[in-house]
């Protein structure tokens, strides 16, 4: 606040927290740092060419994919529950079936 105090807020006093602004630099050192576990983990899973450490790599590949992706993943099924919801809903069916005049 105003450079009075470190923290924006008092709750965030009360937790300890700063916030900062992040830098380019920072943003590279963190996602190559990210890569590096990940890495690191995947060489852990590592033996013998067996089939099963090569099917216990893979598994873990798609679980971290997974969890990566899963933010997106519940807007995206918000968004086709509230289309599925409009596409059954009896107004749609009303408007669907018009008749012709004869």
């Amino acid at each position: 606040l105003f450079d009075y105090t470190r923290f924006y807020t008092p709750f965030l006093h009360l937790l300890g927290l700063e916030l900062r602004r992040l830098s380019l630099q920072d943003l590279l050192r963190h996602s190559q740092a990210q890569a590096r576990r990940q890495r690191e983990g995947m060489r852990s899973l590592r033996g013998p060419g067996s089939r099963l450490s090569r099917m216990g790599r893979w598994i873990v590949h798609c679980l971290t994919m997974g969890l990566d992706y899963s933010k997106y993943a519940l807007f995206f099924s918000i968004f086709v529950y509230k289309f599925l919801e409009w596409w059954y809903s009896t107004e749609n069916a009303r408007l669907g079936v018009r008749t012709l005049p004869v």
